[in-house]
């Protein structure tokens, strides 16, 4: 066990990452960003280029750069040094609660206001008014397809496909409107949790509602 007599800043952890070099990154809650390397810990806070204390998403990119998602920002570590991005820089939200890089290295993120995609400097943004069934975006992920998946706090799950969304929530047949975290199985079934417990769905399913062959979907 680690804790703050260790050299933490923190006892409540919010997300983890390992980087490609065997280092493990760890984000807190109020207190910064750790660094875990050769038995130390490192803490890096505003004061040193952080939007925010508050670490709720890591990421490291497959060129290296390690992305942090903050309650106040989004922010890049790379040589040594952080660049930040805000509402301002185009983000939909500062508090950026989940981060996922794509095939083709874009990065898509989750923020209690909408679902950002990010490809060079330049975020596009998609709301409720864009077909989103909810802001609050708790998990992405993508499938072999290159299919987006959606999941909000309380809106349930969306497909993004062909710049158009497809929502799945309880009035569909979905077992719960949290989507707070996706996987997959090699049956192709969607995992997903929420705050009643997990629950799966077939992606043929949702793929067939997407496509009006059927008129619900079932999820145990």
């Amino acid at each position: 066990q680690y804790t703050t007599s260790d050299g933490l800043s923190s006892n409540f952890i919010l997300a983890l990452e390992e980087d490609r070099e065997g280092n493990l990154w760890v984000g807190t809650h109020e207190a910064g960003l750790n660094r875990y390397k050769d038995g130390r810990f490192t803490v890096y806070t505003t004061r040193d280029g952080l939007p925010g204390n508050t670490i709720l998403a890591i990421h490291q990119t497959r060129e290296g750069a390690l992305w942090i998602g903050t309650q106040a920002g989004l922010s890049r570590y790379k040589d040594g040094s952080f660049k930040s991005y805000r509402v301002k820089d185009g983000l939909p939200d500062a508090k950026v609660q989940v981060i996922h890089e794509d095939r083709e290295g874009n990065l898509w993120l989750g923020t209690v206001g909408g679902l950002s995609y990010l490809r060079g400097e330049k975020f596009t943004s998609y709301r409720e008014t864009d077909g989103l069934s909810s802001n609050n975006v708790r998990s992405i992920y993508e499938d072999a397809d290159g299919v987006i998946w959606v999941g909000t706090y309380d809106g349930g799950l969306n497909r993004l496909k062909d710049g158009k969304f497809t929502s799945y929530t309880m009035a569909q047949g979905l077992f719960n409107n949290g989507v707070f975290q996706i996987l997959e199985d090699n049956r192709a079934n969607l995992w997903m949790s929420c705050n009643l417990g997990i629950y799966r769905v077939s992606k043929k399913d949702l793929n067939d509602f997407a496509e009006g062959k059927i008129q619900d979907i079932f999820s145990i």
